[in-house]
């Protein structure tokens, strides 16, 4: 799911099979080429899109997670703690559809307004 800083609700996509990474799943959704060069993309860490998102010349902002070491950098930490700040308003979409699943319309693609 695609969400505007606004909170809107910007992309769904079809649920995935367990086995479909989180890169074939952006790649299929095509998200991706429907943003303008310069936007910014924020993901989560799982989300391995650095080269598709330079190719479109798109910020990428995920957080830093670690790998063989046991401690972020003090930038790192500083970055990781800016992308959660931002991250929180996702979250509370996400909390919303959860919370208010009774009312069930579908979510649509906000491409068939525009």
């Amino acid at each position: 799911m695609g969400v505007a800083p606004s909170g809107l609700i910007i992309e769904t996509s079809s649920a995935f099979g367990g086995r479909a990474s989180d890169k074939h799943i952006v790649a299929d959704s095509e998200i991706l080429n429907r943003l303008d060069y310069g936007d910014a993309v924020m993901v989560d860490k799982g989300y391995q899109i650095e080269k598709e998102c330079l190719e479109r010349n798109l910020t990428l902002y995920r957080p830093p997670f670690l790998t063989q070491k046991k401690q972020l950098s003090r930038e790192e930490a500083l970055s990781c703690a800016e992308i959660a700040r931002a991250r929180v308003h996702v979250e509370r979409v996400f909390q919303r559809i959860r919370e208010f699943d009774f009312l069930r319309p579908p979510v649509i693609n906000i491409d068939k307004f525009m």
